[in-house]
């Protein structure tokens, strides 16, 4: 059985992590991207790794998808502990919406895909014979925001993680069933 990592992502959103939630409460999510390129003689091999980091909210009927932007998303953007409090990440709004988050909000990792296979394996279609592509969730956190407005005029936004939290935490500013 074959699952999208996209469609975990969304699935994992959906069932953990209800609508009106507080606003505080946010949940990351890190995928881990490993791409691999195999020749007869070890020294041609090309193996890239590197995570991407998404920033889910939910305080309405609507879902916020926040991707932390990188200069350069084939170097490492700081692990999930490094986050914390860190006021100069890149986080994009790449969708606000009650249903079309699944589809635009996650977007990224195809986009970052197809730069990665231009730029280091000579674009597609290529067989997966030569290229292993494997990524997967590395982490999901629950975590606390700092309050934040959306600025619909700039794709960037300050938004501030200030701690990671606890299930227990996370569940007091969930809404109760």
């Amino acid at each position: 059985m074959k699952i999208e990592i996209e469609q975990m992502m969304t699935s994992v959103v959906e069932s953990m992590f209800p609508k009106l939630s507080d606003e505080k409460l946010g949940m990351l999510i890190t995928v881990d991207c490993s791409y691999s390129k195999y020749s007869s003689n070890e020294k041609n091999d090309i193996d890239i790794r590197f995570p991407l980091y998404y920033l889910f909210q939910r305080p309405s009927n609507y879902t916020k998808v926040f991707f932390l932007e990188t200069d350069d998303n084939f170097r490492s953007p700081p692990g999930p502990y490094d986050i914390i409090k860190e006021k100069e990440l890149h986080w994009v709004l790449r969708s606000d919406h009650d249903s079309c988050w699944r589809s635009d909000g996650v977007r990224d990792l195809f986009r970052i895909e197809n730069e990665v296979m231009d730029k280091h394996f000579g674009g597609y279609p290529i067989t997966h014979e030569k290229v292993s592509i494997y990524n997967s969730i590395g982490g999901i956190y629950f975590v606390e925001l700092e309050p934040f407005r959306i600025d619909r005029e700039k794709s960037i936004q300050n938004v501030v993680v200030n701690k990671l939290l606890t299930m227990k935490e996370a569940a007091k500013l969930m809404p109760e069933k």
